[in-house]
């Protein structure tokens, strides 16, 4: 049986702060996030491994928003975990197909992959 994998990358608007940062960063700022999300799987339903909009729209529910609200640490590093398991990965749950890898590029050039 084949092993489909898919990728998805979406732009969106947040906004964070890290107080125990040294840096500027520890003041409100915003970015705009890239999130790559890799999907695999081996069952099709209706022909697809996954709905490339339904992936989408779970990473769109974190547009204009503020990550310290959703994560206690919003690091680029605990965002792209949180994308793989608490909001697609939880989402995949049950369908037999994982979330492989996500990457989360907060600024250009600047980028982190989470893999399990």
């Amino acid at each position: 049986m084949p092993t489909w994998t898919i990728r998805k990358t979406v732009e969106i608007e947040a906004a964070h702060h890290l107080p125990d940062h040294p840096g500027p960063c520890r003041h409100p700022h915003g970015h705009r996030w890239r999130i790559t999300v890799e999907v695999q799987g081996s069952q099709l339903v209706k022909d697809m491994l996954v709905d490339f909009t339904a992936i989408k729209g779970e990473l769109m529910g974190l547009d204009h928003t503020d990550l310290n609200k959703i994560l206690k640490k919003p690091t680029a590093e605990r965002l792209a975990e949180f994308v793989a398991v608490e909001t697609v990965g939880a989402w995949l749950e049950g369908t037999g197909n994982r979330v492989t890898m996500v990457e989360v590029e907060e600024s250009a050039g600047s980028v982190v992959r989470w893999q399990p």
